[in-house]
C-alpha cells in the first residue's frame, strides 16, 4: 500500500516545510522494518500520510552492501496533488537547506526519514529516525545518532573484559564518544565510565573501554584489583541478568580530519 498526497493550501505547507511524523515497526527488532501506519511527512512541498504500514523495496535493500548503513528514502511519484509515495533503500543522505530534510542528493525528490545497519539481507540494526536538523563535523553536515546496548550477565569479580556488538560502516571513524554505566549486583551504584578511567581514576575505580574493529564490538575492561573486581560485582545471571548498559554517540559518513 502506498502513501497517498494529502489536500492542503499554500499557506499551511509552507509551516510544514520539512515537517515528519514518521515510527517504524520493529525498531528494537533485527527483523527488516516497514514505515508505521499513520505515519506522515512532508517532501519537497507535498504533505503524505501512510495509512497502512509501508514495506520498502524490497530490490533496493538486497542491493545495499552487507555491513554498511542504509538510509530509508520516500519517494513520491504522479501529477501533483494526486501523487503517491512508497519507500526504498538509499545509500547516501544529503542535507538539504532548501527542503530542510535530508534526501538522497541535493536535487532529489527521495527523502530519507530513517537509517539502518545492514547486518545481512533478513538482518538490520540500529534503526533510528533521522534527526530534524543535521550538526556540522570538519565542515560536513552530519545525522547524529544516539545508541544503547545492554552489557548483559557479567561476573566482574571472575572475568576481565565483556564485549557488546555496535556496528558501523566506517568503524570507529563513526563514533564520536563512548561511556558504560556499571551497577553493582544490588543495584545500590551505579557509576558511569568514561573511555579511559584506568588513569582518571586510578586502579581503585579500574575500568576502560575500547572499541574493536574486528569484529566491530565496544569492549569494557575491569582492573586486577580496582573496584570492579571484588564481590560485589559477581552476580551471574540468576541474580543479575544485566551489568549495565554501553552509551554511543556516532555519525555516518564522516571523514576523518589528517
Amino acid at each position: 500500500m502506498a502513501g497517498s498526497q494529502v489536500a492542503t493550501s499554500v499557506t499551511i505547507i509552507s509551516s510544514l516545510l520539512g515537517f515528519q511524523a514518521i515510527s517504524l515497526t520493529s525498531p528494537a527488532a533485527s527483523s527488516l522494518s516497514l514505515i508505521s501506519a499513520g505515519s506522515k511527512v512532508e517532501i519537497a512541498g507535498a504533505f503524505f500520510n501512510f495509512p497502512g504500514d509501508e514495506t520498502p523495496n524490497a530490490s533496493s535493500w538486497t542491493a545495499i552492501g552487507t555491513s554498511s548503513t542504509a538510509y530509508l528514502a520516500v519517494i513520491p511519484t504522479g501529477t501533483a496533488g494526486s501523487q503517491t509515495v512508497s519507500a526504498s533503500w538509499a545509500t547516501s543522505a544529503t542535507w538539504s537547506d532548501s527542503k530542510q530534510g535530508w534526501y538522497a542528493s541535493a536535487a532529489s525528490l527521495s527523502r530519507c526519514v530513517a537509517v539502518a545497519f545492514k547486518k545481512s539481507n533478513t538482518a538490520q540494526i540500529q534503526k533510528q529516525i533521522m534527526p530534524r536538523y543535521p550538526t556540522v563535523m570538519n565542515g560536513e553536515l552530519l545525522p547524529v545518532f544516539y545508541w544503547r546496548g545492554a552489557i548483559g550477565e557479567w561476573n566482574m569479580d571472575a572475568t576481565v573484559e565483556k564485549t557488546v556488538a555496535f556496528s558501523t560502516t566506517n568503524g570507529m571513524d563513526d563514533i564520536l564518544s563512548v561511556e558504560a554505566w556499571i551497577r553493582n549486583d544490588s543495584d545500590s551504584v551505579n557509576r558511569l565510565v568514561g573511555r579511559d578511567q584506568y588513569s582518571f581514576y586510578g586502579s581503585t575505580l579500574g575500568c576502560t573501554i575500547t572499541y574493536q574493529d574486528s569484529p566491530q564490538t565496544i569492549a569494557v575492561q575491569r582492573a586486577a584489583g580496582g573496584l570492579y573486581d571484588t564481590t560485589d560485582y559477581n552476580g551471574t545471571a540468576s541474580t543479575v541478568a544485566n551489568r549495565g548498559w554501553v552509551n554511543v554517540i556516532y555519525t555516518v559518513g564522516q571523514t576523518r580530519p589528517t
